[in-house]
């Protein structure tokens, strides 16, 4: 489960933060590279509305707009990764929704 903290900025997903930008975490020894794809594909999902935080505990949930679930898949296949093709980035986005709820025992 995924938790991202509005007022300050601070998440469990190691170097995420909401806006659209993430900390350079590649030359981290502690990061693997599942670890910072994933947050890859956060944040394209964040940037289209695919995904948002909840407003009152900060779990990322997902928005139910199959636009943006489009758009954001198209994003990976034309944004570079490195290392990944194509396949292996909008793969990476489907990773990341489904490992997320709409809703969260916190948030009911």
């Amino acid at each position: 489960m995924t938790h991202y903290d509005g007022i300050t900025g601070e998440s469990d997903v190691k170097g995420y933060t909401l806006g659209g930008y993430w900390r350079d975490v590649t030359m981290s020894k502690n990061t693997n590279d599942a670890e910072t794809l994933s947050m890859w594909a956060t944040d394209i999902l964040l940037e289209a509305h695919a995904i948002a935080p909840c407003p009152d505990h900060g779990y990322l949930r997902l928005r139910h707009s199959h636009h943006a679930v489009d758009y954001a898949r198209s994003i990976a296949e034309h944004r570079k990764f490195s290392g990944k093709n194509k396949e292996q980035r909008v793969k990476a986005i489907e990773k990341v929704l489904d490992g997320l709820a709409d809703t969260y025992p916190a948030c009911e």
